[in-house]
């Protein structure tokens, strides 16, 4: 079978199996020309994630031997079926660039960010001066600030988002032909998103060859000229951006493009109790290579009453986290005073802290880096209850969520994205806190899933009178189960109300700044 040259990436017939689980991908098509980008969407657990691994001959690397065969598999002039371990290592990088989902669990924690992001060079004996102008450019192209601070950082001195564009530099840097996209949007809130979707776009209108897997049909409505949409493993509906996203055919095209969020919160606004989680004048400074300094949260004040959920929005490095974290008490502030429920929160001892654990809860980001990977979904869920009050059931924990009850069997890497972030959410409720910290807790999630957690949190605060500080980049997303929302700049609260005011008459410039960033993604995803 002869080779077609025109294609980046040509694949017929592909099929992928795991033993125990059976097809993951079931006689799937797909070809990428130089200059175009294809995106392939679908619900959570419908193969993007297997299919991305296939692309770059990793398709094993979930946890167990796969079985992959196809009629045609091509990337480039290669015919990957005949490829040695050896050879698909020689591909990687050079033939095809990949930016993957989970920062967090894809970058070296001892490592620097010039390190990771330049190894490919490095592994081409590339001279390091230039490797050096190489990785800097890179940087500079994924949106990262300072490129030349974040060349010597590692990967914990980051903000989630600055890993996730740390990333895309290391697939930018060799300027691969074909790039894979493992949702790279994912993590980055909506003036960097659109940063990034234009350096994207750039990328593809210059030739690259761009495959897009995201559950953001904003962001693919921007940027790609066809979509694929997956359903159980197949290939559903196929065709022109414009036409399946504004006609869809098949109903899963549907639910997808009808999930998108949209609106200001269902339901009448709660009935507020006390304030549980308080914090007056806090601060948190944390040392920068070369003997600098820089303050990640600058005396920031806030209540987050009974019943009621906070949304904290702002910019990728802004400080979102790091206040998400003094408010967990996992870390403790240089100045200020946190407290919950009255007493002594940040001011209290270890020992004091240590039996009000389970009254403040947290859903993180990177859910793989906080699972141990030995632990099934069933240990991990009773481990959790045996520490809490509740009489639930791993079983019930994972109707919860909207989970299967299969997944009590499987460890987290054999599990997608989406089903990774909703099990650290069964984990969290466990405990029945009082206080839920959700860090970016919907990021991960296909738009049909994700409307089913936001209106799972929603019912649990109103049903529970839970209270939530609801980290997140998708300003969307935070109008949907937020009543209040704090906006953040360089570490300082630069505004703050009910979240429909702040929406409609925006006073700070950055905070119309956001919100212009995130407007903007709506007409596209219309006119498609």
């Amino acid at each position: 079978m002869s080779i077609d040259e025109t294609l980046a990436l040509d694949i017929r017939g592909l099929r992928v199996s795991f033993a125990g689980v059976g097809e993951v991908l079931r006689g799937v098509d797909l070809t990428v020309a130089p200059g175009e980008c294809v995106a392939v969407v679908g619900e959570s657990g419908s193969g993007k994630s297997v299919l991305v691994r296939s692309v770059l001959g990793l398709a094993s690397e979930g946890g167990s031997t796969a079985l992959v065969s196809a009629d045609r598999f091509t990337v480039g002039r290669t015919d990957t079926r005949r490829l040695s371990a050896r050879g698909w290592r020689a591909l990687r990088g050079a033939g095809v660039g990949l930016v993957l989902q989970d920062a967090l669990a894809s970058l070296d924690p001892l490592r620097t960010i010039g390190a990771e992001v330049g190894e490919t060079l490095a592994l081409r004996k590339v001279p390091r001066a230039q490797r050096r102008e190489r990785v800097l450019r890179a940087l500079e192209a994924a949106g990262l600030d300072s490129p030349e601070l974040r060349f010597v950082q590692r990967p914990g001195q980051l903000s989630g988002g600055m890993r996730q564009r740390a990333l895309i530099a290391s697939a930018l840097v060799a300027a691969p032909p074909l790039l894979v996209l493992d949702e790279p949007t994912t993590a980055l809130d909506a003036t960097v998103a659109a940063r990034v979707l234009d350096t994207l776009a750039a990328l593809r209108d210059a030739g690259t060859a761009l495959l897009l897997i995201s559950h953001d049909l904003a962001a693919v409505a921007q940027i790609a000229d066809r979509v694929v949409v997956l359903d159980d493993g197949a290939v559903v509906e196929h065709g022109p951006i414009a036409r399946v996203l504004m006609a869809p055919e098949h109903p899963t095209t549907r639910r997808l493009v009808d999930a998108v969020p949209h609106g200001p919160k269902p339901g009448p606004a709660p009935a507020l109790g006390p304030v549980m989680l308080s914090a007056r004048g806090v601060s948190r400074t944390f040392p920068t290579p070369g003997g600098g300094h820089v303050r990640a949260v600058d005396n920031v004040d806030l209540d987050l009453r009974r019943g009621e959920v906070l949304g904290l929005v702002g910019e990728s490095g802004s400080g979102k986290t790091t206040l998400a974290r003094l408010l967990l008490a996992a870390d403790l502030p240089d100045a200020g005073d946190i407290t919950l429920d009255g007493e002594p929160w940040s001011g209290a001892t270890h020992r004091g802290r240590l039996g009000r654990r389970h009254q403040v809860q947290l859903v993180p980001q990177d859910p793989l880096a906080s699972f141990d990977p030995r632990f099934t979904a069933g240990r991990i869920l009773r481990e959790a209850l045996a520490r809490g009050r509740s009489t639930s059931s791993p079983a019930e924990l994972l109707d919860a969520v909207r989970l299967p009850h299969s997944v009590l069997g499987r460890r987290p890497r054999s599990l997608s994205g989406g089903q990774r972030q909703r099990l650290a959410i069964a984990r969290a409720l466990a405990l029945e806190p009082d206080v839920l910290v959700c860090d970016e807790p919907v990021s991960a999630l296909d738009v049909t899933v994700q409307a089913e957690i936001l209106d799972l949190l929603v019912g649990l605060q109103r049903s529970r009178a839970l209270s939530m500080v609801f980290v997140s980049h998708d300003l969307a997303v935070v109008r949907r189960v937020c009543d209040t929302v704090l906006v953040m700049r360089e570490g300082r609260v630069v505004e703050r109300g009910p979240v429909e005011e702040v929406f409609a008459e925006p006073q700070h410039p950055f905070t119309r700044e956001l919100l212009a960033a995130r407007r903007s993604a709506g007409p596209a995803l219309r006119r498609a």
